[in-house]
């Protein structure tokens, strides 16, 4: 009886019917915090800069004339509203960031959770347990809410901290209802992303659907936000949503209604259509016969370069875009940083020289940002590496005549050929884009700037291919992590005077502002051969290691 009794108390202490939303929240709640803190970071620099620079109701008053009448800083980063304060100014750019990153990160992690794992062969585990396909899609849809809880929480801090500190009294529903808006951006996506994980039969063409229904919620927005005429579509768009919360200055929550009513219908029709399929099944079911294509297939670089095609076009074009964005506002940046003191100023402490300034120097910036992008596009390909034996399909080539190094050096050309690729792409773009303009800079200038940013990206791809060596299950974690930390420091440097030795841990501080300055190619060579011997180093240890499938 006492045996019974303790394990009846044991089973209601676990919770064993939410075993599901556990085990998503404890994959996504690293992730979820590293994006926090790279949110918190982004607000929290946002108030130190606009406090610091802007004293003045004068200065305030320029910063509204230069920012509000630009068509193409609208289009990327919303409608300022309320600039000329701190809250708004605030919540305008950090949710001009979080609305683009967090929508990404939401719907990338959601087909993970749900198409992912179904591919892996876990979900099915699960499902052999006291549940059924809806309700472990259902609890699925908890943890994933658990990650965005660590979002808010640390958003919702570190602004009400930041506001305390410089007595600007952000009350602590301000700041909760700000962390709100920004864990809303990546909801709507993860509920997009459950969605398109029953439509579509892989995680890759899942995530291509949850993307291509962003693409769309992004591009009305902007239109709306760059062209008065269609104002209209913002009200259409679910980000557009998101940018009429205005948190932290004349909020609406009003627009929670249609965030919350797209969250449940989206999240209520993926667990719907769960239990309407069999397993490893799709409502968008591929054809049950297809002709034999064995292209690519003779070589592990062709295998490779088959297998990733569509990820390389995905960011390919995505750092084209950017770079095309970017070109295209140079022009009219230039004039804000110009007629703006306070934007001067916090471009001359990312440029490192007060005298730069210019198209250049704001064409500098975009290339630390495509840095920043091809970083992760770097992490994604990795990522895709150690999920081929975390998934025992390299174990399908390794049983027959190729070697590891043979299989290694196939994928390692792709990630290097990728990344090569995406840099030429996001300079010769962002040269189309400022030459549409006539700002000045020669198609040399930039694609020598574009070049200069490879280094960084051969490193990072060394850290990731070195872990992948030693630590296999933390590849992505530590690439990520990278990152964020650089991304970190680069945007609270922009606002207060950190140590440089804790900016010198920043990958992408050491990187020259081309085209404003010269490429400093003797830290290029030092980036390659460290991003060369970690690869190397990690090389040879995947060759003498046991493989580790989870």
């Amino acid at each position: 009886m006492i045996a019974v009794a303790t394990a009846n108390h044991f089973k209601r202490f676990r919770w064993p019917k939410l075993v599901v939303s556990r085990f998503t929240a404890t994959r996504s709640n690293r992730s979820a915090a590293i994006w926090g803190y790279v949110f918190a970071a982004s607000s929290a620099s946002s108030i130190i800069g606009y406090v610091s620079l802007y004293k003045t109701p004068a200065a305030r008053e320029q910063l509204v004339h230069t920012l509000g009448s630009n068509s193409g800083i609208n289009a990327l980063l919303g409608m300022p509203h309320r600039i000329d304060t701190v809250g708004g100014f605030t919540a305008w750019r950090t949710l001009g960031i979080a609305m683009i990153i967090g929508s990404i990160w939401g719907l990338l992690l959601s087909t993970k959770t749900f198409r992912g794992e179904e591919e892996s062969g876990r979900w099915e585990m699960f499902l052999t347990g006291q549940t059924t396909a809806r309700k472990g899609a259902a609890n699925a849809l908890i943890g994933l809410l658990a990650a965005l809880g660590v979002l808010f929480i640390i958003t919702s801090a570190a602004t009400f901290a930041a506001g305390q500190t410089h007595h600007l009294h952000f009350t602590l529903s301000e700041s909760c209802f700000f962390g709100l808006a920004l864990a809303a951006t990546a909801a709507e996506f993860m509920a997009v992303g459950a969605l398109t994980s029953q439509l579509a039969p892989i995680r890759r063409r899942a995530s291509m659907y949850a993307a291509l229904v962003f693409g769309v919620s992004f591009l009305a927005r902007a239109a709306s936000d760059a062209s008065s005429s269609l104002g209209w579509l913002i009200n259409l768009s679910p980000l557009g949503w998101i940018e009429k919360l205005h948190p932290l200055r004349d909020s609406s929550p009003i627009w929670l209604v249609p965030i919350a009513i797209f969250c449940l219908v989206f999240s209520l029709a993926a667990v719907y259509l769960a239990g309407r399929r069999d397993l490893g099944a799709s409502l968008l079911a591929d054809k049950d016969t297809a002709k034999a294509r064995r292209r690519l297939l003779g070589s592990p670089l062709g295998l490779a370069f088959r297998l990733e095609k569509n990820t390389v076009i995905g960011w390919t074009l995505g750092a084209a875009f950017v770079g095309l964005a970017y070109g295209y506002i140079a022009k009219s940046a230039t004039q804000i940083i110009k007629d703006s003191a306070g934007a001067g100023k916090v471009v001359s402490k990312i440029a490192g020289e007060a005298q730069l300034a210019g198209a250049k120097t704001f064409l500098g910036i975009l290339f630390l940002l495509a840095t920043i992008l091809i970083m992760a596009e770097a992490t994604s390909l990795v990522g895709s590496m150690r999920n081929e034996e975390s998934q025992g399909y390299l174990d399908n080539f390794l049983v027959r005549q190729t070697s590891r190094l043979r299989w290694l050096s196939g994928r390692l050309g792709v990630i290097y050929i990728a990344l090569t690729f995406s840099v030429i792409a996001a300079a010769v773009f962002g040269w189309l884009g400022e030459a549409s303009q006539h700002t000045g800079v020669s198609f040399h200038e930039m694609f020598t700037a574009g070049l200069n940013i490879l280094p960084a990206e051969i490193f990072i791809a060394g850290i990731g291919i070195l872990t992948f060596g030693f630590k296999p299950r933390l590849t992505s974690s530590v690439m990520y992590g990278a990152i964020a930390w650089s991304f970190l420091l680069e945007m609270v440097g922009s606002a207060i005077n950190l140590n440089h030795y804790i900016l010198d841990t920043s990958i992408i501080h050491h990187i020259a502002l081309a085209p404003a300055v010269s490429p400093n190619w003797t830290t290029g060579k030092i980036y390659i051969a460290a991003g060369v011997i970690m690869m190397l180093l990690g090389s040879a240890r995947f060759n003498s290691r046991d493989l580790q499938n989870e």
